[in-house]
């Protein structure tokens, strides 16, 4: 990864966060290799993200669509050209439309995603810690790739699914985008 010269970079539990001349993250390396690089527009907004697999898997970029003034994408393109549009709904509910099908996610009296489903029948319930962290669905265990995983609605965070919040879970933490 390039970054400026400012050189802020952060360690966090066996991962490198960097970030860019405006004090933005623009991308992580983890322990293993793994790296993550993050592209913004001049409004700051994610607009790509490539990840780079450590060993012999191919780095894959996917691209995100923004509509007007939003820091939320409202779809995203994956590295084979597949269109992924993101809905948040009234009450909470958002809805993620692909060529496979639609996926919804339900959400709890707190806000965050408990449940999701295709429409007709709904899949495991999803479980978080007092501080967002998704917890592995077997183990009930944070910071595992299932866990990881199990928290996302699409390419955002299923804690306030109604803020569509990109988060980034390819290594053994979950960054999530917040914005400004």
């Amino acid at each position: 990864m390039n970054f400026n010269a400012r050189g802020d970079i952060t360690s966090l539990g066996g991962i490198t966060i960097a970030y860019d001349a405006g004090g933005r993250h623009a991308g992580m390396t983890y322990s293993d290799g793994t790296t993550v690089t993050v592209a913004r527009d001049a409004s700051g907004r994610v607009v790509a993200r490539t990840v780079d697999p450590a060993g012999a898997q191919p780095a894959s970029t996917t691209k995100f669509l923004h509509a007007g003034g939003s820091d939320s994408p409202w779809g995203s393109v994956s590295a084979a050209g597949e269109l992924t549009r993101e809905l948040s709904l009234p009450g909470g509910v958002s809805v993620e439309a692909t060529s496979a099908g639609l996926s919804w996610s339900y959400p709890g009296i707190l806000g965050h995603s408990i449940a999701t489903g295709g429409g007709t029948s709904t899949g495991a319930l999803r479980l978080y810690d007092p501080f967002g962290q998704p917890l592995d669905p077997t183990t009930r265990a944070i910071g595992t790739v299932a866990s990881d995983d199990a928290g996302l609605n699409g390419q955002q965070t299923g804690w306030h699914q109604g803020g569509l919040k990109l988060a980034h879970t390819a290594g053994q933490v979950t960054i999530i985008e917040m914005g400004g």
